[in-house]
C-alpha cells in the first residue's frame, strides 16, 4: 500500500510538471524535458538551422577577396586584372569598367581600355569614339590607337577596325605599340617585324633580333625585346643611333621575365621579383645613364610615358615617376587608395 502511494505522487507530480512546462512556454519546455529525461525534436531542429545559419555567415565572412594579378597603365589610369575575371580601375574617370567580367587579359591605351574575354570577345571603355570591335571573336592581344584598333586573333592573324590591309601577316605571336597603323609584331619564330602604313611592302624585320618572347614599344624611335635566355636586347628603329647611352646597360641585363618601355628607356623585372630600370641623371655636361633597382617583391610591370607601375606578390601596386612626366599626386593617392 506504502509503495503504490508512492507511485502515486510520483504521477500526480509528473502530471504537474507538464502542465508546468505547456504554461510557461517553449523555452522552458525544453529545459524541462531535459530534466526529465525526454527530448524536443521541433527545438533540436530549429537549433541545429540557426546554427547552420550562422556557419554559413562565417563562411561567407571569411571568402578571400578577389586579388589582383595583373596590370596595365596608359595616359594616367591603371587597369587591374583580378582573379575573378573583374578589372580595377584608378585614375582618368572618363574609363569605366564596372561592369567587365570574365576577362582574361587587359590593355590599357591612351584613349581606351580593352578587356579580353575568356571567349575570345573584347570589351571596351573609351574617352571618345569606341572602335567597332563588337564582330571581333577569338582575339588574344590588342593595340590602338585614338580612333582604330588591330586585334590579334588566336590563329596568328589580324584584324582591323579600319581599311587597313593586314591580310598578308599570318604567323604572328604577339603585338605591341601605341598605333593601330605602325606597331611591331612578334612571329613564331622569334623574329619581330616592324608594321607601318598600309603598305606591306613598307614592312620590315628589326635586323639581328631573333629568339624573341616578348617585345616591348611605345612608340617613336625606340623598342626593347625579351629573348628566350632572359637577356634583354634594344633597337633604334630609324637605325640613326646605334647606342643611345643605356644600350650597353640594357644588354647586360640578366634573368628577366618581363619588360617594359617608358620615355628614358625599358625596365625589367627579374625572375626574383626585383625591378631594374633605368635613370637619366646630369654629369659632366651631358646626360649619363645608370641602372637602378627600384623594387623588390614585384610579379608584373607596366610603363607609360616616364611612369612605371609595379604589381606586388600581394596585389598591392607602387608607383615609380623618376622619368619625369609625373602623375599628379591625386592621382597617386587614388592609385593607392584603390589597389592597397
Amino acid at each position: 500500500m506504502k509503495k503504490l502511494l508512492t507511485l502515486t505522487l510520483a504521477i500526480i507530480m509528473m502530471t504537474m510538471m507538464v502542465f508546468s512546462v505547456v504554461a510557461c512556454g517553449n523555452n522552458e519546455e525544453v529545459k524541462t524535458a531535459i530534466d526529465l529525461g525526454f527530448e524536443s525534436s521541433g527545438n533540436d531542429t530549429s537549433s541545429q538551422q540557426k546554427d547552420d545559419e550562422k556557419e554559413e555567415e562565417k563562411e561567407q565572412d571569411s571568402e578571400p577577396e578577389p586579388k589582383t594579378i595583373a596590370i596595365a597603365y596608359a595616359g594616367g589610369y591603371v587597369l587591374g586584372l583580378r582573379d575573378d575575371g573583374t578589372v580595377l580601375k584608378a585614375g582618368d574617370r572618363r574609363i569605366s569598367v564596372d561592369d567587365w567580367n570574365n576577362i582574361i587579359s587587359i590593355h590599357a591605351f591612351d584613349y581606351a581600355a580593352f578587356g579580353i574575354k575568356d571567349d575570345g570577345r573584347v570589351v571596351v571603355a573609351s574617352i571618345g569614339e569606341p572602335p567597332a570591335i563588337d564582330s571581333w571573336t577569338d582575339i588574344v592581344d590588342i593595340v590602338a590607337d585614338d580612333r582604330y584598333a588591330v586585334g590579334l586573333k588566336s590563329n596568328g592573324t589580324l584584324v582591323h577596325t579600319a581599311d587597313f590591309d593586314v591580310s598578308g601577316l599570318t604567323d604572328i605571336v604577339a603585338i605591341s605599340g601605341k598605333n593601330s597603323r605602325e606597331f611591331l609584331a612578334l612571329k613564331s619564330n622569334g623574329t619581330v617585324l616592324r608594321v607601318v602604313g598600309n603598305d606591306r611592302s613598307m614592312d620590315s624585320f628589326i635586323e639581328g633580333w631573333n629568339d624573341i618572347k616578348e617585345v616591348a614599344y611605345s612608340g617613336g624611335n625606340y623598342a626593347v625585346g625579351l629573348k628566350e635566355n632572359g637577356t634583354v636586347i634594344e633597337a633604334d628603329l630609324n637605325g640613326f643611333v646605334s647606342d643611345v647611352g643605356y644600350f650597353s646597360i640594357v644588354n647586360g641585363w640578366t634573368d628577366i621575365v618581363r619588360i617594359a618601355h617608358r620615355i628614358y628607356g625599358p625596365s625589367g623585372l627579374k625572375s626574383n621579383g626585383t625591378v631594374v630600370t633605368i635613370e637619366e641623371k646630369q654629369g659632366d655636361g651631358k646626360m649619363v645613364f645608370e641602372e637602378k633597382i627600384i623594387w623588390t617583391d614585384i610579379v608584373d610591370i607596366s610603363a607609360g610615358y616616364g611612369n612605371l607601375i609595379g604589381l606586388k606578390t600581394d596585389g598591392t601596386v607602387v608607383v615609380d615617376i623618376s622619368a619625369g612626366h609625373e602623375l599628379s599626386q591625386n592621382v597617386i593617392d587614388e592609385i593607392i587608395s584603390v589597389f592597397n
